[in-house]
């Protein structure tokens, strides 16, 4: 077992969010935990982490530590909230992955990323190898693609 794996199990309650809050804090993301972000419309959402890359990619991230089943609905409503605050990416992280590798295809359609705590520790032994924020930094974003998203025409004229 390696110590990341026994520093995860011994952390209570909102541990998973602290940890990934600090992991892409190390890479130099802006991170903001419990955002509440409000729509156009003024429909309010809030979620567990939100990220921006240091070249401006935005994403939320959604944590659940949960030994049992997570069921089908909370991915959907993660689906949604993500359509519905226009970031550009979902990371959808869990604690462990058992059962629930069907899913990362589905959630990729929606351009979210599943994430388990298996994963989470992979990042972490590339964050400590690599010795160099920027580097890292460019690794995890290549690692999770959150790539900047090109915009069309329309978009880019009109900023939509």
């Amino acid at each position: 077992m390696s110590k990341n794996s026994e520093r995860l199990e011994k952390k209570p309650g909102g541990w998973l969010e602290r940890y990934v809050f600090r992991l892409f804090q190390l890479a130099g993301f802006r991170v903001e935990r419990n955002k509440r972000i409000k729509t156009k419309e003024g429909i309010e959402h809030e979620i567990d982490l939100f990220i921006k890359t240091p070249k401006g990619v935005t994403a939320i991230i959604e944590c659940k530590d949960y030994s049992g089943t997570i069921p089908k609905s909370y991915f959907d409503a993660f689906i949604a909230k993500r359509m519905d605050l226009k970031v550009d990416y979902g990371i959808f992280v869990i604690s462990q992955l058992k059962g629930y590798e069907k899913y990362k295809k589905y959630l990729s359609k929606y351009d979210i990323r599943l994430v388990d705590g298996n994963e989470l520790e992979k990042y972490w032994d590339e964050l400590v190898r690599s010795k160099n924020r920027e580097k890292f930094s460019r690794w995890l974003i290549d690692r999770l693609g959150l790539k900047p998203k090109k915009k069309g025409l329309l978009a880019r004229l009109f900023g939509k």
